[in-house]
């Protein structure tokens, strides 16, 4: 993680307030691999990790997941650790999963569409990882962000008054 977080701080960015008026349509590309996917926005959505709470956005980096596990780890036993770019890129998703998209659902006002959206994803990958990634979140996303810990403490309260 350090190798992309050091990317991020290494971007600059001139006005952060007004990227239209920075930015002309010549230096819009469309990216066309994960490996572009990888080094140009990667390190942005790490940056924002749980705070990824534009629906849209959070819809797309869904899905786009869910394309890469669909159509390349179809059959995850053929996943080979000899092979360095398969294997770079399962472990890209799994920390998009990890620091983004489990917290932001954290933050988010709930919806049932992108919980669906999720679990659609997830369950494409095997039951032991799935679990992994349930504890993780449980035991220490929590403790990223004081917003994150103020809606933890928000559930316990509501299952407190339930009970």
């Amino acid at each position: 993680h350090a190798e992309l977080h050091q990317k991020f701080l290494n971007y600059k960015i001139s006005y952060p307030l007004n990227v239209v008026y920075t930015m002309s349509n010549s230096q819009l590309t469309q990216l066309s691999t994960f490996d572009e996917f990888r080094i140009q926005i990667l390190p942005l959505l790490l940056h924002l990790g749980p705070y990824c709470q534009d629906r849209l956005v959070y819809i797309k980096l869904i899905r786009i997941c869910t394309t890469i596990m669909k159509t390349k780890y179809d059959d995850l036993s053929k996943l080979d650790s000899s092979s360095g770019d398969s294997d770079e890129l399962y472990e890209n998703l799994l920390l998009i999963i990890d620091e983004l998209l489990l917290p932001s659902l954290s933050l988010m006002d709930m919806n049932g569409c992108m919980a669906i959206e999720l679990w659609n994803l997830l369950k494409l990958f095997p039951f032991d990882v799935r679990y992994k990634l349930y504890a993780k979140w449980q035991e220490d996303t929590y403790k990223l962000s004081i917003h994150l810990v103020q809606v933890k403490n928000e559930v316990l309260e509501k299952s407190k008054a339930i009970l």
